[in-house]
């Protein structure tokens, strides 16, 4: 087994995971609603409470915005990235070129972001920002 390192610097979005999650109640079985804590027929719970994502859990994908994951998973990152990536030895690191992105690039990012997250209740302007995350896998 080896230990894997990526180095990403996104020009987007910090969340917090637990951000990503809805609460939301289900009832927990089929009976007719009571207003019961249990139900009287199966003794299941009434309602259920469940996190519901906001996000596809498959894709780990927000909108268009494929998520970032810190090595911890505490945090995701969503925007533009760029990654350098080294697999098992020091010396295999691929250097990238330079990527030069146009202020009014950084505009219309922001305003994409914006689009996608507003409607989650994710949006947080003073989020927006440029991140520099070294992600280890093992």
């Amino acid at each position: 087994m080896s230990v894997n390192y990526t180095a990403y610097t996104i020009t987007g979005i910090r969340l917090g995971m637990a951000d990503l999650y809805k609460q939301v109640d289900n009832r927990g079985c089929d009976h007719p609603e009571t207003k019961a804590k249990f139900c009287k027929e199966c003794g299941s719970p009434t309602w259920i409470q469940e996190e519901e994502p906001l996000f596809d859990e498959g894709t780990e994908v927000i909108g268009k915005f494929k998520m970032m994951f810190s090595t911890d998973r505490n945090f995701v990152y969503l925007g533009h990235t760029v990654e350098v990536d080294e697999y098992g030895t020091h010396d295999a690191f691929r250097p990238i070129e330079s990527v030069e992105v146009q202020f009014p690039a950084l505009i219309q990012l922001n305003d994409e972001l914006a689009a996608v997250l507003e409607p989650l209740g994710l949006w947080d302007q003073e989020k927006f920002g440029i991140w520099t995350v070294l992600h280890c896998s093992y």
